[in-house]
C-alpha cells in the first residue's frame, strides 16, 4: 500500500529560488555569491532612507553609480575568496549571510566608522571563515 508519492523535483523550485541551499548541487557558485554580495551591499548603499549616502559625487559618497559600487565589491570579494579555496560549493551559506550583513554595514558607513566597519567586514568575509565547506 502506497501512502504517498514524493518527488525530488518538488523541492527543485525552492532549492533554486531560495538561494540558501548549502552542500548540495544547487548551492550557488562562487561567481554567483560574489555577484550577490555586491548587489546586496550596493543596493543597501543606494538606499538613502536607510541612512546610507546613496549614489552621487558628494563628499560623503564613495560611489557615483551602482555600477561603480558593484565593480568594487566584486573585485574585493574575488580577492577575499580565491578560486582555489572557494569554488566547487565551498562557500558556507550561513557564513556568507554573516559576511553579507557586514558588507552592507560597511557599504553604508562613512568617516571614522568606515575604518572599523571595514575591519569587521574583512574579518567576517575572509576565506578562512566563509570558504569552509568541503568541495563538492
Amino acid at each position: 500500500m502506497k501512502l504517498f508519492s514524493f518527488s525530488v523535483f518538488a523541492l527543485l523550485p525552492c532549492a533554486v529560488a531560495c538561494g540558501s541551499t548549502d552542500n548540495t548541487i544547487f548551492e550557488p557558485s562562487r561567481d554567483s555569491r560574489i555577484s550577490s554580495l555586491a548587489s546586496a551591499a550596493c543596493s543597501h548603499y543606494g538606499d538613502k532612507s536607510s541612512g546610507c549616502p546613496g549614489y552621487g559625487t558628494g563628499a560623503n559618497q564613495k560611489y557615483a553609480t551602482a555600477g561603480d559600487c558593484e565593480r568594487d565589491f566584486q573585485q574585493q570579494a574575488a580577492k577575499l575568496w580565491p578560486d582555489d579555496r572557494c569554488n566547487n560549493g565551498q562557500i558556507n551559506s550561513s557564513a556568507y549571510d554573516t559576511c553579507e550583513g557586514k558588507a552592507k554595514v560597511y557599504a553604508c558607513s562613512t568617516g571614522a566608522a568606515s575604518f572599523f566597519d571595514a575591519i569587521a567586514a574583512l574579518d567576517e568575509c575572509k576565506a578562512d571563515k566563509v570558504c569552509i565547506d568541503p568541495r563538492q
